[in-house]
């Protein structure tokens, strides 16, 4: 299966269900990225500096967890979510969420910003050299976006649906990793409220970070070691054996999954 379009935790589980996938896109190049070059044709324009990297992903917790325990990730992307957590940045048992401050300002942007305005710049940028600093544990959404396809707008198509597999499978092991370690089900909704903010209250979009008496709430006997929280979600994650991902996962996704086999064909 083509390395950049599935996360480390998942391979196994998705090599079950698609098989040794591989696509090649020629005209989306992440890593020289084709849209900040002259002759980029038909992309669309963004910064050399940028790139499509002006968007805060959601991390979920096992892959916050693999982030920091990860050797082979920036020390700064290790900083930066450090700080989340001490600043009280919608750091939550499910993983990491975007302030809703940004989610606002990010929905009213113009078409023409994105890629272009440094203020929505992803937090987890390597500004030195100019490419994702979590590449390996980026989210759903970083994964499976491109800015173009080989294959028209059937491939975009795939993409999308893509994406929104990638989240699901996201979402539901979140969820497991949460209850596996020990808090409450009945929290889960109300997080899932910080996802797709189009507003917010006037603390939210005044502040990146939650009140204390708000963080406190979700976070029970973990308050004061939210990180060791993360790291056992990322060790219950990669203890899950095939069968168990599968007895997890394939019952969510099975509506979803026919739809992208069918894209393929």
């Amino acid at each position: 299966m083509n390395n950049s379009i599935f996360s480390p935790y998942l391979r196994n589980y998705l090599l079950s269900r698609f098989g040794d996938l591989q696509i090649k896109e020629t005209k989306a190049t992440c890593h020289d990225c084709l849209c900040s070059k002259p002759e980029r044709g038909d992309l669309p324009y963004y910064r050399a500096d940028l790139k499509c990297c002006t968007f805060h992903p959601f991390l979920p917790n096992y892959v916050v967890g693999g982030i920091l325990q990860s050797s082979q990730i920036l020390a700064s992307s290790k900083v930066t979510i450090r700080n989340k957590i001490n600043q009280r940045e919608y750091t939550l048992p499910l993983g990491i969420f975007v302030p809703v401050k940004y989610q606002v300002a990010f929905l009213d942007r113009e078409e023409s910003d994105f890629g272009n305005r440094e203020d929505l710049l992803c937090p987890y940028f390597d500004p030195n050299n100019k490419n994702c600093g979590i590449w390996e544990h980026r989210g759903a959404v970083c994964t499976s976006y491109y800015c173009a396809s080989d294959r028209g707008e059937k491939g975009l198509k795939f993409w999308e649906n893509w994406g929104e597999y990638l989240h699901r499978c996201e979402m539901v092991l979140a969820q497991e990793c949460m209850v596996a370690m020990g808090l409450p089900h009945e929290s889960i909704d109300a997080q899932l409220e910080y996802i797709n903010c189009e507003t917010g209250t006037e603390e939210e979009l005044g502040s990146n970070s939650m009140s204390s008496a708000i963080f406190q709430s979700y976070w029970s006997n973990w308050s004061q070691d939210i990180e060791s929280y993360y790291l056992g979600c990322n060790d219950y994650v990669k203890n899950l054996n095939d069968v168990e991902m599968n007895k997890i996962l394939a019952p969510e996704l099975c509506d979803l999954e026919q739809v992208l086999k069918n894209l393929l064909k």
